[in-house]
C-alpha cells in the first residue's frame, strides 16, 4: 500500500514540476508509417535501458570543431564538459524497442541561468552513464535554450529528416551504418551510432611499435632455439 502511494506521488510530483518549468522532448521515434532512426553502438547493437545514456544539455568549453575530431583526451573532456538539462533518460523508454527513446526533460531557467542562449545538444552515451561511456554521438540540435518567459519548451528529434532541412548537426557519430527493420507501425528504419575516440597518433605509433618489437622477439627466439 505504502509503495503504491509512494509511486503516484512520485509521478504527480514530475508532473507537476513539468508543469513549472522549462521542458525540451527528445526522441527519435517519429509517427507511425514513419521512418525512425534507432541508435546503436559501433558494432550494431542496439541501445538498450540497461547500456545507455541519454541527455540534452550544453558544453561548457568545447567548440564544436573540438566536437567533430574527439581523440582520447578530448573524448574524456566532452564527458566532463557536458552540462545536463534536467534528467537523462535510456533506450527501450517508454517503448519496449531497444534503440528508440522518447523522453521530456524538465528544468527551470530562470534569469542568470548558464543554460540561457546556449546551443542544445544531444548527447548519447553506451553505458549507464555518461562517465562510464566508451563510445558518444554527440547531435546539435537547432534548438536554443531560453530564459523561461513564462516557461520556455522545444523539441529536440534524433531524425536524418531533421538534420537535412534544419539546422541541426551530427557532429560526433555516425549514420546508416546499421538498418533494422523494426515491425510494427515504424517500418525499416537506418540507425545513428555511438563512436569511440579517435586513437592520438602518439599512440598509435607506440602501439605499432611494441608489436613489431614483440614480433621480432619472437623471432630471435625461435632463431636461438631451432
Amino acid at each position: 500500500m505504502h509503495k503504491s502511494i509512494s509511486v503516484v506521488a512520485s509521478v504527480l510530483f514530475a508532473g507537476v514540476l513539468g508543469a513549472n518549468a522549462a521542458t525540451i522532448s527528445l526522441g527519435n521515434v517519429n509517427a507511425p508509417s514513419a521512418a525512425s532512426n534507432m541508435v546503436s553502438t559501433s558494432a550494431g547493437v542496439r541501445l538498450t535501458s540497461s547500456n545507455s545514456f541519454i541527455g540534452v544539455g550544453y558544453f561548457d568549453t568545447l567548440t564544436d570543431a573540438q566536437l567533430q575530431s574527439l581523440n582520447a583526451t578530448t573524448f574524456a573532456t566532452a564527458k566532463t564538459d557536458f552540462v545536463l538539462f534536467g534528467t537523462s533518460t535510456s533506450a527501450g523508454t517508454p517503448f519496449p524497442i531497444d534503440g528508440s527513446f522518447q523522453y521530456d526533460s524538465s528544468a527551470a531557467i530562470n534569469a542568470g541561468s548558464s543554460f540561457i542562449n546556449e546551443s542544445v545538444y544531444l548527447v548519447v552515451g553506451n553505458a549507464s552513464t555518461l562517465s562510464a561511456s566508451t563510445e558518444l554521438l554527440i547531435y546539435k540540435s537547432a534548438l536554443t535554450f531560453l530564459q523561461d518567459n513564462p516557461l520556455f519548451s522545444g523539441s529536440v528529434s534524433l531524425s536524418r529528416t531533421d538534420e537535412v532541412n534544419t539546422a541541426s548537426q551530427l557532429l560526433w557519430g555516425q549514420f546508416g551504418t546499421y538498418s533494422y527493420d523494426i515491425g510494427d507501425s515504424f517500418g525499416p528504419t537506418q540507425a545513428y551510432s555511438t563512436v569511440a575516440a579517435v586513437p592520438e597518433p602518439g599512440v598509435s605509433v607506440l602501439a605499432m611499435a611494441g608489436a613489431m618489437f614483440a614480433v621480432l622477439g619472437r623471432r630471435r627466439r625461435r632463431n636461438r632455439h631451432p
